[in-house]
């Protein structure tokens, strides 16, 4: 979403946008070339269906092989390569190409998950690359801690905030049930079991699951053991209204060991907002700090099933609890819109 949102916008300035992008579900085969928006999107598939990091190091490299094809073919005379994430800058750095200004749009903090192991040399893979990078752009401070000094200036900061006119649908639709939903990429599998186990001991609740991953099947075969639970699988970003309009909380709760989800304010915290929904978050997280200090939301253990149960019960006995939260959530929501965030990127491309 992020990636076609700055394309959109850079695009809406008058520039000509192409994006090359690994097809890593494979969800278009048939869709090799694609123009929406007037946006060219050339999608390769790797036969790599999940996995990140370091266990996709050399679909990475055929993915770097069908980039260099690509632009060598290509009759455009490129000027920026605007590269998403870690293996995308390092993609955009081997392309070599002369006379060309390339933009690292970091996503998060690299240090962790599967490059722990090695955050040493990947520390120093990030600076490298920061170091050729004409313009980094951040989501939070974290990213940015061990930046060099002569860094500094190229920095721009754009948060993920959602746009606002794509929110102006969802229209609140009530009901007798307390309704949580979670839509995203599926990858946080404690939590998530645990809420399904705690839903599935209460009475006049729904908890709907909207999204792929890896961890897709595994949630969907406990739809056949649970009740309350509604598991629905991929979906197309303009559907996520309909989630919305359908919602009394946003279930926003990950792991809490790694260091980037205890720092991330994630794109669907601030739909939660744009939305007026109060939302359910990781404790000892960024997100629990801002959502104390707006007053806007709960926050639970997700490693503790009791935790999650003795909150929903909570709520479902207290729904007030809820409209003091929207309440406050109004107060807020114009502060967090996209239309007005994405113009960082004018101090990119001017």
């Amino acid at each position: 979403v992020r990636v076609f949102k700055e394309a959109k916008y850079l695009t809406s300035k008058g520039n000509k946008v192409e994006i090359l992008c690994w097809d890593r579900d494979n969800r278009f085969p048939d869709k090799k070339i694609e123009y929406i928006n007037n946006i060219k999107i050339v999608r390769y598939n790797e036969d790599s269906k999940y996995g990140s990091g370091l266990k996709q190091i050399f679909k990475l490299l055929k993915f770097k092989k069908d980039c260099k094809n690509y632009v060598k073919n290509s009759n455009v005379k490129y000027d920026y390569i605007h590269c998403h994430d870690l293996d995308g800058m390092l993609i955009g750095y081997l392309l070599k190409i002369k006379n060309v200004k390339l933009i690292f749009d970091m996503h998060e903090f690299y240090e962790t998950g599967s490059y722990a192991k090695i955050a040493l040399i990947i520390r120093k893979l990030v600076g490298f690359l920061q170091d050729k990078a004409y313009k980094i752009i951040h989501v939070n401070e974290q990213q940015i801690k061990n930046i060099h000094d002569k860094n500094k200036e190229k920095l721009v900061y754009l948060p993920n905030y959602p746009e606002k006119d794509k929110f102006k649908d969802v229209k609140h639709i009530e009901s007798k049930k307390l309704r949580i939903t979670y839509a995203g990429y599926i990858r946080h599998l404690l939590p998530m079991e645990n809420l399904i186990k705690a839903a599935d001991e209460l009475d006049d609740i729904l908890v709907s699951i909207h999204g792929s991953g890896n961890l897709y099947d595994r949630i969907k075969n406990m739809e056949k053991n649970y009740k309350n639970i509604k598991v629905t699988g991929a979906f197309k970003h303009e559907e996520i209204t309909k989630f919305y309009s359908e919602s009394d909380l946003i279930y926003i709760v990950y792991n809490k060991d790694d260091i980037n989800d205890k720092t991330a304010l994630p794109t669907k915290f601030f739909e939660a907002i744009i939305s007026k929904i109060p939302m359910i978050v990781a404790k000892d997280s960024l997100l629990e700090e801002t959502v104390n200090k707006y007053n806007i939301g709960f926050s639970v253990d997700g490693t503790n099933y009791q935790e999650i149960k003795k909150l929903l019960k909570e709520i479902i006995e207290n729904r007030k609890m809820i409209n003091e939260k929207k309440n406050n959530i109004e107060k807020i929501s114009n502060n967090f819109v996209w239309e007005e965030a994405v113009k960082e990127l004018d101090k990119i491309y001017d």
